[in-house]
């Protein structure tokens, strides 16, 4: 469906209320991710740094054609670029660039604090970005090309991040399930079936038999 949206999407249609369209294009990157984490997780785990190496390359020169070829793009004002039916390959490619060049990254605090609560730091993104050019331009009479420049990006991204360390704890102590891998919350579940009784004693089997 987000696929169809964007393919058909045009600059005169009306948006929806609260950017409720963002999301329906964004849904199919959340709808591959958990479809394929394990298996990502896995192949980059076992996956050697010279192998890591050429993979990141790789893609990294894929991404800057397609770049090239589609120009600019915005999910937030529905922008997919010259070509739309690149827009998810594109967007595809660019995550793998981003999750081979973090398994080349050492380990720290803030990269681990990063992975744990992207799930957090995506969704705020959209709208802490809209309230900071809000009170910019309405505060302190800014015209909307200001948020053109580097520097008000790298401004946006430190406030966003500072805004969701608070948002992180809080949704970390209210609902941390939202947190848990499918992987771990599996291996956290006890396997309580088939179960067979011998004896009047009942045997949980793992493989059914």
């Amino acid at each position: 469906v987000g696929g169809v949206f964007v393919v058909l999407h045009a600059n005169a249609w009306t948006r929806w209320p609260l950017s409720a369209d963002c999301a329906l294009v964004a849904l199919p990157f959340y709808a591959i991710g958990s479809a394929l984490q394990g298996l990502i997780s896995s192949r980059l785990t076992r996956a050697s740094t010279p192998y890591l190496l050429i993979a990141a390359a790789c893609s990294a020169i894929v991404l800057v054609v397609l770049a090239l070829s589609q120009g600019q793009a915005d999910l937030n004002k529905l922008d997919f670029g010259r070509y739309p039916g690149l827009y998810y390959p594109a967007g595809l490619i660019g995550t793998a660039t981003i999750l081979v060049l973090a398994r080349l990254l050492p380990r720290s605090r803030i990269s681990g604090w990063l992975s744990e609560n992207t799930l957090i730091i995506f969704p705020l993104h959209f709208l802490m970005f809209s309230v900071f050019t809000g009170i910019a331009i309405r505060g302190f009479g800014l015209p909307l090309t200001f948020k053109d420049s580097p520097r008000t990006a790298l401004v946006y991204t430190v406030m966003t991040l500072l805004v969701a360390w608070p948002m992180a704890l809080l949704l970390h102590r209210v609902v941390p399930w939202l947190f848990v891998s499918r992987q771990n919350h599996l291996r956290r579940q006890p396997d309580l079936h088939p179960a067979r009784t011998l004896g009047g004693h009942t045997h949980i089997t793992s493989d059914g038999r």
